[in-house]
């Protein structure tokens, strides 16, 4: 850090610290899109495809949090159409 940002409180995060906010970061994408899945589930118009469609979507999601340390670059699964 430069001696502009001495005076602010800023510190510099550690590698766990670091390790933590991205796990946090991921974590809570994979619940916002499970929960947009399950929404999707519980519709009663849905059809077949549908259904299959978002189960697959909710398997895939939750493979993205199968790499331990999230430092694998977890790739999000693609949104199926509603």
């Amino acid at each position: 850090m430069g001696p502009s940002y001495d005076d602010q409180g800023w510190v510099e995060l550690t590698e766990a610290e670091q390790k933590a906010l991205r796990e946090s970061k991921v974590m809570a994408r994979v619940e916002i899109e499970k929960a947009t899945a399950i929404s999707a589930l519980s519709n009663p118009a849905i059809t077949v495809g549908g259904k299959i469609a978002w189960n697959e979507y909710l398997i895939a999601l939750d493979s993205v949090c199968l790499c331990p340390d999230f430092d694998c670059d977890p790739k999000f699964p693609i949104h199926p159409n509603a």
